[in-house]
């Protein structure tokens, strides 16, 4: 199974995401440019698929003791709590404080199948985990200025049996 980062002497496993919300000007006599990355349903999904993953790696290969997955993002709306409950990720939302692996994500009812596509299967997490979101660089004070990022330690063990 290919992961982003192996770190032999540490036995870890690492998944990494970049999600950018548009952002473009200088900073200390350095330009920079992001896209507007859409999709957040999708990106949301595709993290906490990299976090079972990381579970099956551990599990799965005597030679890792523990996996990571880290997100880091200019958008907020990752980590800020939504308070709409009917759109069609709301399993899949990862804001700060948030408790994962208590249960079953899947889609919702109303979630079309361009937005499925590849990731038709439901997240099941052998481990239970609270996301804690972290600073990483805050540019100034306006939207996509703050940089922050979330990352899950997956624990050595066996598969959970309950």
């Amino acid at each position: 199974m290919a992961v982003d980062i192996w770190l032999p002497s540490a036995k870890t496993a690492i998944e990494l995401k970049y999600c950018t919300r548009k952002f473009d000007r200088g900073v200390l006599n350095e330009r920079f440019s992001l896209a507007n990355q859409l999709a957040r349903d999708i990106k949301r999904y595709d993290f906490l698929k990299d976090i079972q993953r990381m579970e099956r790696v551990v599990i799965d290969h005597e030679s890792a003791n523990s996996g990571l997955a880290v997100l880091l993002t200019n958008d907020p709306l990752f980590w800020e709590s939504q308070t709409r409950t009917d759109v069609v990720d709301a399993e899949f939302h990862i804001y700060d404080g948030k408790q994962i692996g208590d249960s079953e994500m899947r889609w919702g009812n109303n979630a079309s199948d361009g937005t499925k596509r590849s990731r038709e299967e439901p997240i099941s997490l052998s481990h239970s985990y609270v996301l804690n979101w972290q600073d990483y660089s805050k540019l100034g004070n306006g939207r996509g200025e703050r940089f922050r990022y979330v990352a899950v330690t997956v624990p050595p063990g066996k598969e959970s049996t309950t």
